[in-house]
């Protein structure tokens, strides 16, 4: 008697460690599966980062830098203008400064000479570039508070942006620059400020 009510008390302990003793399942950007092996050599280079596929056993790979058209760029406009209080020239890049809310990567740097001094080399770089002007916008303002005075953030109007292009949390902060054309370009994730400039050049030429 005493060994069937032993089985009987394993049987929920079994289930319980082939739920949890799953292996992981790796899958390329484009939902395809390949071999662990392959999937951190790609996220050893950073160019992808790694993201939850569709159960907590897939790990999916998703690539920092994008470049695509974006549809209804009128509508995203638009919205930004209303959020800014501002107009956006259409004929140059639009560059967009993207915080998802605060991290390990971009809260310790409370350096305001430091922050202002790399607001204003952005701001002075892309002047260059058809005059266009860096748009802050951002998900959640926790962490921000360091910029009062330096520059001005604004709320993510209806998550379209993150939306669009950031649907996860990426560390530090994103950017996309968006062309006259629609064409736009994305990096995820820690950035520089040149590849900032980069794009909105690459862009700028593209439509001139």
């Amino acid at each position: 008697m005493l060994r069937y009510i032993l089985l009987i008390l394993m049987i929920p302990s079994v289930f319980l460690s082939s739920s949890y003793g799953q292996s992981t399942k790796y899958f390329d950007e484009n939902n395809v599966p390949i071999k662990k092996s392959k999937f951190k050599k790609k996220i050893e280079y950073e160019a992808y980062f790694s993201i939850q596929g569709d159960s907590a056993h897939h790990k999916r790979l998703i690539p920092r830098s994008v470049t695509n058209n974006i549809e209804n760029k009128e509508v995203l406009l638009d919205l930004l203008e209303k959020a800014i209080g501002k107009s956006i020239n259409r004929n140059v890049p639009t560059v967009i400064i993207y915080y998802p809310g605060l991290d390990r990567y971009n809260a310790p740097d409370n350096n305001r000479k430091w922050l202002a001094y790399r607001h204003q080399e952005l701001v002075t770089k892309l002047n260059k570039i058809g005059n266009t002007k860096p748009i802050y916008i951002y998900k959640d303002y926790d962490g921000l508070q360091k910029y009062k005075g330096i520059m001005t953030w604004y709320k993510d109007p209806y998550q379209v942006i993150e939306q669009k292009f950031f649907k996860h949390h990426y560390p530090d902060g994103s950017f996309v620059v968006i062309g006259k054309d629609g064409t736009y370009i994305s990096y995820k994730g820690e950035y520089a400020i040149e590849q900032v400039v980069d794009a909105a050049k690459e862009l700028y030429e593209k439509n001139r």
